[in-house]
């Protein structure tokens, strides 16, 4: 069923807030944020956003706690478009250099909507956290395809594990060059064909390696593609 509410009547759709200690560290590191949603997190389940910023010396405040109705792209443009605009102000939030998301396109697409359009964040960089990004699915794609003897991964298996983690690694983070990021997959690409990696990785564990650099390469705008020039 629908529902119906009359000409004018205002609803209540998320609930913002900061207090003035927040506003004040928001307003004092404003050069970066992290942000994520943590679900389940009251007797409605509902998911909390939070934001984040840090100082100088890598100490981290609470700038923001959004209690949502949903992880929808709206609730998102409605946080970071009015709520963030009413709290902080737009001058103390052009001062942003960095935005840090989860891989959740429902959330950073927004945001990205509202950077290239100027209306917030107008000088912040949008990039993913590597958790998020590289660990979290590494974890759950990779190590459980590496040889195991019994529920441990074996010793073959976890240094063919290290130096695959290792190279996805460097590509989010020190290959400053678009020459360097190339040979990376080239280096990576020729240890996956060769038979000494064959004899201990399955067939399955190899093309879901290649497979994740894939789509770790298409993601790669958003982590270190802006420093390679």
């Amino acid at each position: 069923a629908e529902l119906g509410f009359r000409s004018g009547t205002k609803i209540l759709l998320l609930l913002s807030l900061a207090t003035d200690e927040m506003i004040r560290l928001v307003t004092a590191y404003p050069e970066v944020f992290f942000m994520d949603v943590t679900a389940n997190t009251n007797r409605q389940k509902r998911g909390m956003f939070l934001a984040v910023v840090k100082d100088s010396s890598g100490k981290t405040y609470p700038g923001n706690i959004t209690i949502v109705p949903s992880e929808r792209s709206w609730v998102f443009g409605c946080i970071f478009e009015h709520a963030f605009s009413e709290l902080y102000g737009k001058a103390t939030l052009a001062m942003t250099q960095l935005c840090l998301t989860d891989d959740d396109r429902s959330e950073h697409g927004p945001l990205d909507n509202l950077i290239l359009s100027r209306l917030i964040f107008i000088n912040a960089l949008h990039m993913l956290c590597m958790f998020h990004a590289l660990y979290k699915p590494f974890q759950e794609e990779i190590v459980p395809m590496l040889p195991k003897n019994g529920d441990k991964v074996t010793e073959d298996g976890r240094n063919y594990g290290n130096f695959i983690y290792t190279l996805f690694a460097r590509q989010c983070n020190e290959h400053l060059t678009q020459e360097e990021y190339r040979k990376s997959f080239e280096i990576l690409h020729r240890v996956l064909g060769m038979e000494s990696t064959k004899a201990i990785l399955s067939d399955s564990c190899i093309h879901r390696i290649r497979s994740f650099a894939n789509t770790l390469r298409a993601k790669e705008y958003k982590l270190a593609n802006y420093i390679r020039r």
